[in-house]
């Protein structure tokens, strides 16, 4: 369990910086964007920093949101961590932004992140001790994950608790920084027509 860390995501169109001091949560932003995060992310970094009175050296680690998502908006999060976590040796922290988005509930959750079509990014997790996968971040129909896990609820809105993954010891550590890739789940639409 981590003490002192922050946390980043960046996988969908909500942009999540949070703090955590002395296992409290000392400063949060969340706040959905239009295409903005990459102006506004490090700002937010640094405000982080300064109302929590905690230098860099003080943390932990830094904990990154790993995706799925938008493709663009999961490599932002991903190279500032990463970034931050080489500039300052700190170790890294990956988790899935698929349990983050599920983290604010208890019981059978399916957080799912609209992926166009008619398709999801989604998961399954039962959020008790200890945190169980149900079923491992994918891609799919959002009619499948209805029909497969008729009573999971659904969450479609971001409200991480990220005291409670901590305790419930959600965050991987990542052996090397320099080497962590954010999680996609599809080939970009450039992929797909090249």
């Amino acid at each position: 369990m981590l003490k002192n860390f922050l946390l980043i995501d960046t996988a969908t169109d909500v942009l999540y910086v949070a703090m955590v001091k002395d296992h409290q949560l000392v400063y949060v932003f969340k706040e959905k964007g239009d295409r903005d995060h990459a102006v506004k992310l490090m700002p937010h970094v640094i405000e982080a920093f300064e109302q929590s009175n905690i230098a860099s050296t003080d943390l932990d680690g830094i904990v990154v949101g790993e995706g799925p998502g938008s493709y663009t908006g999961v490599r932002m999060g991903v190279v500032v961590a990463k970034m931050l976590a080489l500039e300052w040796n700190l170790p890294l922290y990956k988790v899935s932004s698929l349990l983050l988005m599920a983290s604010g509930q208890n019981g059978l959750v399916a957080p799912l992140i609209d992926a166009r079509r008619d398709h999801v990014f989604s998961a399954v997790y039962e959020i008790i001790e200890p945190l169980k996968e149900i079923m491992a971040p994918t891609y799919l129909l959002k009619t499948d994950l209805q029909t497969h896990y008729p009573n999971a609820e659904i969450v479609e809105n971001f409200q991480p608790d990220i005291l409670k993954l901590n305790h419930l010891g959600a965050f991987e550590k990542v052996d090397a920084p320099s080497w962590m890739t954010p999680l996609y789940l599809r080939m970009t639409q450039a992929e797909v027509e090249l």
